[in-house]
């Protein structure tokens, strides 16, 4: 392993960590660490890191994600707001988070 790769999967844990720290302030990171793993996988060519292991990965992002849309629309709806609102606002953002990422990912 080379010193580029070495740098590389340095860089990818530092863009996983800082998923991490948007997920805990309430942002979407859980892309972030996603993606690093999913780089990590491609650099690997899949030998540590199996296709299935990142496609159980993306579904529980997705699971979070989604899980994280639906407590929003309803701490939006106990202080008044309407539950579909939120929820609508929050899928379309993720969504497009999540689009952006794939894009930026195959890019």
């Amino acid at each position: 392993m080379g010193i580029i790769s070495i740098l590389l999967y340095i860089l990818l844990g530092i863009i996983a960590l800082a998923g991490l720290v948007l997920t805990v302030i309430n942002l979407p990171g859980i892309w972030l660490i996603f993606g690093a793993t999913l780089v990590a996988g491609i650099m690997d060519k899949f030998q540590n890191l199996t296709p299935l292991i990142l496609l159980i990965l993306f579904f529980l992002c997705l699971a979070s994600t989604f899980a994280g849309n639906i407590a929003a629309a309803l701490g939006a709806k106990k202080f008044g707001g309407t539950g579909w609102g939120t929820f609508v606002g929050k899928l379309g953002l993720s969504v497009v988070i999540i689009i952006l990422t794939i894009v930026k990912i195959l890019s």
